[in-house]
């Protein structure tokens, strides 16, 4: 059978080297782990590193509500301008502005489909009635 995926196939799980080195250091994962927090308390930065990395989650950039003046009654290519202009002024981060440039491309995508479903029930009309 070419190129379909069939029962039993692949590796098995565990069957790598990843499990059997887990199990050659777990008799002296205890001395290890006191090891690397020794060495990070005296200044040694890959220590530290590896100990923060495991009892701290990597920071997440977290939502805020954005207020940009000018957005209301404007058409979306003009709002996509309000959104650079906020990013070239300061006003929002270019993560903020990628968001908000996505849910402008969002509702023009939703706006499309709205135009070509009307554009195709009017056509569908006018077949019936002519």
């Amino acid at each position: 059978m070419k190129g379909g995926a069939r029962e039993g196939a692949g590796r098995k799980k565990g069957s790598g080297q990843a499990a059997h080195y887990r199990a050659m250091l777990e008799p002296y994962a205890e001395d290890l782990i006191q090891q690397v927090v020794d060495r990070a308390k005296d200044g040694d930065m890959a220590a530290l590193k590896l100990c923060l990395d495991r009892i701290c989650a990597p920071l997440r950039a977290t939502d805020r509500f954005i207020t940009i003046d000018g957005m209301d009654n404007k058409e979306l290519s003009e709002r996509g301008d309000t959104v650079i202009q906020a990013v070239s002024n300061g006003d929002i981060t270019p993560t903020e502005a990628s968001s908000l440039m996505s849910v402008i491309s969002s509702q023009a995508r939703i706006i499309e489909i709205d135009e070509l479903e009307r554009r195709v029930s009017e056509l569908e009309n006018k077949n019936e009635s002519g």
